[in-house]
């Protein structure tokens, strides 16, 4: 699950058990050939209510379609696959993999919106998309938020509340061990994928309304063992914002100790997936803080996220090799903290730009607009501005999935508070 500027976790009575050598069989291994991955994954849902747009989309009648909106030209580089939005629903995009000769993606349904299909959708040529069938529930919980996804070569899986698992990205059933009676034993936080092995983070409730942490892994998708207490033990009273494979490693960003209510912005790193350290420390630009998203390129490592119990700014860290962090000025805006905030949730690279976007939120608005869509840009990852939506070129590519030849990127970005159609973009690689 993402990180939540205000969040209500719940307390779920199941607990996670077991030991280092418990197993537990679930369903069938097998799977299509991995032939391509790549994680755009992306933190935080807020609750918004701004109808506000930066895109302006019209309509048309294609063939024997009807009012088909007609996708605003995106930024250079970038081209329209002519993919009919309504496919999507009212959702924003998540994350994607590439499985042979398919791309799948996942979504997350716009706050506000009301819709119970399931949020995963396959396509061969990213103009023409198919909605995969799934659960529509996990025990109470309704499946409408997916927002993790990888591909490994026992199967595609996908985390919301509860984990998903595919053979071929059509078909989607949950992962049985992970529940009981049809309930989930906790809050899937993260996956963490490596070459052999899969393991997924789970967060359940405890007393005065923490958090515990604990790891299970496969390396056959059938059957799943406790991982080291020690390492789960680090993401106890934290939230996962993002995770990143780079160089045979892991970087999950996020807040720790205290999670999302006494967020300290925090940076975990890891060979495997199952021994882990914490890197940053509690103070020193990360305390009442907490980071989303995460980005490498190619020179450093770039994190956002937001600084709501302090000064209310969208914040931001960089540093040379995932390990050692500082953190950056933020770009400054008036604003009360005591009522407002702003923070970056997704974060994407164009050539040379760096976009991220989030939320403006302040309660003092009006209805309606007390929280906005909020995008800033920075060339170095160093120096960040608010972009002025209003005098946005175009779309810009965020969750983006490098298929065959070409890069597939989609508007609008994870999370973005904005109500807008699901408009498809690629571009030579």
């Amino acid at each position: 699950m993402r990180l939540i500027a205000a969040v209500v976790v719940m307390a779920l009575t199941a607990t996670a058990c077991g030991t280092d050598t418990t197993e537990v069989a679930v369903g069938d291994s097998t799977a299509p050939t991995v032939t391509a991955t790549t994680s755009a994954v992306v933190e935080v849902s807020t609750p918004t209510e701004s109808t506000d747009s930066a895109v302006v989309s019209t309509s048309t009648s294609v063939g024997s379609m009807s009012s088909v909106p007609v996708p605003s030209p995106p930024i250079d580089g970038w081209r329209s696959t002519g993919a009919d939005p309504s496919a999507f629903g009212s959702v924003t995009i998540t994350d994607a993999v590439a499985v042979g000769d398919l791309v799948i993606v996942a979504g997350c349904t716009t706050i506000g919106v009301s819709e119970s299909e399931f949020p995963v959708w396959v396509t061969e040529d990213a103009v023409v998309w198919e909605r995969a069938t799934g659960p529509e529930q996990i025990g109470p919980f309704p499946v409408d938020c997916l927002t993790d996804m990888v591909a490994t070569p026992f199967g595609i899986f996908a985390h919301g509340v509860g984990l998903v698992r595919s053979t071929d990205g059509r078909l989607w059933e949950p992962v049985e061990f992970l529940t009981v009676n049809g309930y989930p034993i906790g809050n899937v936080d993260a996956m963490f994928p490596t070459a052999d092995r899969l393991t997924v983070l789970l967060r359940h409730g405890s007393l005065n309304e923490s958090t515990i942490a604990t790891l299970f892994t496969t390396t056959d998708g059938t059957n799943w063992r406790e991982g080291p207490a020690g390492s789960a033990s680090l993401f106890d009273n934290s939230g996962l914002g993002d995770v990143l494979a780079v160089e045979e490693r892991l970087i999950a960003v996020g807040a720790s100790p205290w999670g999302e209510f006494v967020p300290t912005a925090a940076v975990w790193t890891s060979a495997d997936g199952l021994v882990w350290r914490l890197v940053t420390p509690p103070n020193g630009g990360f305390a009442d803080a907490y980071m989303h998203a995460i980005i490498n390129t190619g020179d450093e490592f770039v994190a956002v996220g937001g600084n709501p119990f302090d000064t209310g700014l969208m914040a931001t860290w960089t540093s040379p090799d995932g390990v050692n962090w500082r953190r950056l000025p933020s770009p400054y805006e008036a604003t009360d903290p005591n009522v407002a905030y702003m923070e970056a949730v997704a974060i994407t690279r164009i050539k040379d730009t760096i976009y991220a976007a989030g939320t403006d939120f302040d309660a003092r608005r009006p209805d309606g607009r007390r929280a906005l869509a909020a995008l800033w840009t920075s060339s170095d990852g160093t120096t960040w501005e608010r972009v002025d939506l209003a005098a946005l070129p175009g779309p810009i590519p965020f969750t983006i999935i490098d298929f065959k030849d070409e890069s597939i990127g989609f508007w609008p970005p994870p999370f973005w508070p904005n109500q807008e159609p699901v408009q498809v973009f690629t571009t030579e690689q």
